[in-house]
């Protein structure tokens, strides 16, 4: 199979169907003849698991990934919360102009407010006066990936592709080979595959080295259980696909979101660092990745944690959450709790950062260094970590460097 072709429109491979390569196609699917490859089935099925989420298989942590149209839209918490200017701005002061615009694209991607519902939504809000509902990525209350939100027509999609690494010619990309050695040729390849597949894509193609920085935001699920004679009532997690935030007090970097779903409605209080120091690593080899996610390598994150568990066994400790008990009660209290911190959130990030100086993978526009035609736009690019999730970011960033690309390649 060939795309590359020598007419007016560029032909672009997107690797990747999730939430940067969905505005990415939309975006470059006015100009340019856009191929998506996405490894993931082609169901748009959101809730059966078989089909939305796989296991990764990575060693050290095994991230779990939304596969399919839509990628982590399809299974992820839902929340949309975009990140603050000075975020943006912080970016743009290290040199990074692609962003000035952040705040005006931010208007292409809305959310919904949460209807704050649910038992814990309802009782976090009444813990304490400043707690807000979250925004959520739905529409009419229904879920809204990224791919039903952006892709309507002009992408070709090709489902149940896995991409073994990119195809050079020197410093030129001709193409991707898949994993079953078949060689797809395109004018330009756009890694969307998420910032751990991305960034291994890059290393396993020679682009990068095989040690990669991650970055994350380090976090803590505390389960609840409704407090009622009848076990059918309890609370079950159920973190596959169907867990939603619905309210989330926000106080010195750290997030407490209430967390609803499951099918006999699972819940708990989800305690969230998004001002992170620390940064973790991706090994990559031949035929394995192992993941050290690096949580607290700076003692300041593992400070700033500490007090906002504390402040969730507060919260938990008012008249609001009587109906519930925990089996991390006794956790909270000490330092027990460490050891589950990472389970509930996989906010992958900065594996391809951009920036101006040379040892960044990316230069400014979100090209590859050492390449002339292979890009990145998905959440490996940002060199900081967005302080909320990073589903709405992502849409953000990856609109402005597909503008960016379109500027560029078809000037």
């Amino acid at each position: 199979m060939t795309f590359a072709g020598d007419g007016p429109r560029p032909r672009v491979i997107v690797i990747g169907a999730g939430v940067g390569g969905s505005v990415v196609a939309s975006r470059l699917a006015k100009h340019c003849d856009v191929v998506v490859l996405e490894r993931g089935a082609s169901s748009r099925v959101i809730h059966d698991p078989t089909l939305a989420m796989q296991r990764s298989g990575f060693e050290g942590s095994p991230y779990p990934q939304g596969t399919g149209p839509g990628g982590g839209s399809r299974v992820n918490g839902m929340v949309f919360a975009h990140a603050p200017d000075s975020y943006w701005n912080s970016l743009v002061h290290m040199g990074l102009e692609v962003f000035a615009d952040a705040h005006g694209e931010q208007i292409s991607f809305i959310g919904e407010e949460s209807p704050c519902d649910g038992l814990v939504d309802r009782a976090l809000r009444l813990a304490h006066p400043e707690v807000r509902p979250t925004m959520l990525a739905t529409r009419n209350g229904v879920r809204l990936t990224a791919w039903d939100r952006l892709v309507t027509h002009g992408v070709t999609l090709h489902t149940g592709v896995t991409v073994s690494h990119l195809n050079f010619n020197g410093e030129r990309v001709m193409g991707v080979v898949t994993s079953k050695g078949e060689e797809l040729t395109a004018d330009h390849v756009i890694l969307c595959a998420g910032a751990i597949s991305s960034s291994v894509l890059a290393a396993r193609s020679g682009v990068i080295g095989d040690e990669i920085r991650l970055l994350d935001h380090p976090a803590l699920f505390v389960p609840l259980i409704r407090d009622r004679r009848d076990s059918s009532d309890a609370i079950e997690r159920d973190p596959i696909c169907t867990t939603y935030a619905g309210a989330v007090h926000d106080k010195d970097g750290v997030s407490i979101m209430s967390i609803n779903g499951g099918v006999k409605g699972s819940g708990g209080l989800l305690v969230a660092l998004m001002t992170p120091r620390s940064s973790g690593k991706v090994f990559v080899s031949r035929d394995s990745v192992l993941i050290d996610r690096g949580f607290f390598s700076d003692a300041r994150d593992l400070e700033a944690l500490r007090t906002g568990v504390r402040r969730a066994h507060w919260l938990l400790s008012q008249p609001s959450f009587s109906q519930f008990t925990s089996p991390m009660s006794s956790m909270l209290n000490g330092e027990e709790w460490q050891e589950q911190v990472g389970d509930g959130v996989w906010h992958a990030c900065g594996t391809l950062p951009m920036g101006l100086q040379e040892d960044f993978p990316l230069d400014e526009s979100g090209k590859l260094r050492g390449t002339t035609n292979a890009w990145c736009m998905d959440a490996s690019v940002f060199p900081v970590i967005p302080p909320a999730p990073p589903q709405a970011s992502v849409l953000v960033a990856a609109g402005l460097l597909a503008n960016r690309f379109l500027s560029l390649v078809t000037s």
